[in-house]
């Protein structure tokens, strides 16, 4: 579990996980500020199959704003695990405060007599 866990941002902001009774709370415990662990999901939802017991899955409306240029409670978001949701949060932080170039290729999932297909649909 990354609870416990700080990191510094170097802007001012930080990210702070740490347990509160049974949820996880991230930002500094600012109010509103909650992850939600293993939230109710539709029957059938992969992320139970693949879930590890000290990584649930996670519910937050958590998110780094890149036209605010702040941390606040934007949209419903549900990661499969607190480590991938703590990703997300760097990651949008990082992608909202610095210069990122992307490349992006659409691919036809038939390609290669089908072979990306079949992946995909595992």
């Amino acid at each position: 579990m990354v609870a416990g866990r700080h990191v510094d941002f170097g802007d001012g902001s930080r990210l702070e996980l740490f347990r509160h009774g049974h949820q996880v709370r991230a930002i500094n415990n600012q109010p509103g500020y909650r992850l939600t662990l293993d939230p109710h999901l539709p029957p059938g939802h992969l992320y139970p199959q693949h879930r590890l017991q000290d990584d649930p899955p996670v519910h937050t409306r958590i998110d780094y704003s890149k036209v605010h240029g702040r941390w606040g409670l934007f949209v419903n978001s549900t990661d499969a695990s607190v480590s991938s949701c703590a990703k997300r949060l760097i990651v949008d932080h990082f992608e909202g405060t610095h210069q990122t170039n992307s490349t992006t290729k659409f691919l036809d999932r038939y390609v290669g007599g089908g072979r990306l297909d079949a992946l995909l649909t595992e």
